[in-house]
């Protein structure tokens, strides 16, 4: 059974302007990338929301959720200007544009993005330490649940090791992270990328 979070960031409090981006990425550390470059070089808000998909064999979109229009369109314009290579699509007015062979993808992922996907960018994800209890984890960050596989529990006191990785799933407008159990209590089930193609996020 899933531990619930007690944080401050409201789960009704969903993005109200999304934008679905793609590039050809195949694998989740490049995709990652990308939604990190976003966060160091645009003002986003606390409440931005950056999520992948899997929009086809070997491909990945990505979604940026953002709560108005004007946040939206900066980040449409950086992209637009800073990373060519990337096709956005924009909910306002359908506009698609970007490398022609990558639109459909950002248009899956823009489609998809509403409904849930993996999140790399929510709220409280910088600057966690290295080890918090799952207490601390839920009251700090916008993740709502945490869910053990295998069903044993993680109560409020347990440590997850956050090896600066976090990617919960998102379903239902709820924020939930697996984790699996570690010697010294917890670890996000997802493991960061051995190889990455930049600075660990």
């Amino acid at each position: 059974m899933p531990t619930p979070s007690r944080h401050p960031f409201a789960a009704s409090a969903a993005p109200g302007h999304w934008l679905g981006l793609a590039a050809g990425h195949a694998r989740n550390a490049d995709a990652d990338h990308l939604l990190h470059r976003l966060a160091a070089e645009l003002p986003l808000p606390v409440a931005a929301l950056g999520q992948t998909h899997r929009v086809g064999p070997g491909r990945l979109g990505l979604s940026l959720g953002l709560p108005d229009p004007a946040t939206a369109r900066a980040a449409a314009g950086w992209l637009a200007a800073a990373a060519p290579e990337v096709a956005v699509a924009e909910a306002a007015g359908g506009a698609t544009r970007g490398p022609e062979r990558w639109r459909a993808d950002a248009a899956a992922a823009l489609a998809a993005a509403p409904q849930g996907g993996r999140a790399v960018l929510f709220p409280g994800a910088a600057e966690l330490p290295a080890t918090l209890t799952v207490g601390e984890l839920l009251s700090r960050t916008a993740i709502d649940a945490v869910r053990v596989l295998g069903g044993s529990a993680a109560g409020p006191e347990a440590l997850v090791e956050t090896r600066n990785h976090l990617r919960p799933d998102r379903a239902n407008g709820l924020l939930t992270l697996q984790l699996a159990p570690s010697r010294a209590g917890f670890v996000p089930f997802e493991v960061p990328d051995p190889h990455p193609c930049c600075g660990a996020h």
